[in-house]
């Protein structure tokens, strides 16, 4: 069984129904390209679109944490290299060979002569010790306030708390003796603070506190 199309028939439709057809042939094309093409690139303009801002968000995380991470790693530096220098002036040893070297060093720049040393017991403070020392030094007037400038600008830290001067003259040549009594610092690392106490050992009261027997 053959359809065949007469033309003639298709030309006698009124020209309203001719209208209506192509316009829901065109509609219908529209529509099949719409949800065949362009649903599914919409559908992936979305994700993608989606996927960008939250890569977006997520970059924008990440470059703060880096600006805070670099903001910590040169606060970090700036600490260590404060602490450094506090060790230097404020050792965690005593060190009292490497002191008497230093001042002896100063002496000889300064063209003094330290005749006697003799540090004294460490002096417990609130985070720190002290080191108490004594000197004796003989030599010009003038080398004796080099001295003393000379061990003001070590990097350790020297405090000269009193000091005394006697003129003699040997061999008509005026000479300074002189004795001092100076003082360095050591950082006590475990210090704590004023008024903490230690917990008694092994669950023992302190007897001090324990009430009297009735």
């Amino acid at each position: 069984m053959k359809l065949r199309l007469d033309a003639s028939k298709i030309t006698k439709t009124p020209r309203m129904y001719r209208i209506v057809l192509m316009l829901t042939l065109t509609a219908a094309a529209f529509a099949g390209v719409y949800f065949v093409f362009l649903v599914p690139q919409i559908d992936q303009k979305r994700f993608l679109t989606g996927e960008y801002h939250n890569a977006k968000q997520e970059l924008d995380r990440l470059t703060v944490m880096k600006a805070n991470l670099e903001k910590s790693q040169k606060e970090y530096l700036q600490l260590k290299d404060n602490l450094e220098k506090i060790l230097a002036q404020m050792p965690e040893q005593k060190d009292v060979p490497n002191l008497l070297r230093q001042v002896s060093f100063v002496g000889q720049e300064a063209k003094l002569r330290v005749k006697f040393f003799e540090p004294k017991p460490l002096q417990p403070k609130e985070f720190y010790l002290e080191l108490p020392f004594e000197l004796r030094y003989s030599g010009g007037y003038h080398n004796a306030g080099y001295f003393f400038d000379g061990v003001r600008k070590l990097d350790r830290i020297i405090q000269v708390a009193n000091f005394s001067l006697e003129a003699k003259v040997v061999a008509s040549k005026l000479t300074i003796e002189g004795s001092c009594l100076a003082k360095t610092y050591v950082f006590q690392k475990d210090a704590k603070p004023k008024g903490s106490k230690e917990k008694p050992k092994d669950g023992k009261k302190d007897e001090k506190n324990v009430p009297a027997p009735k």
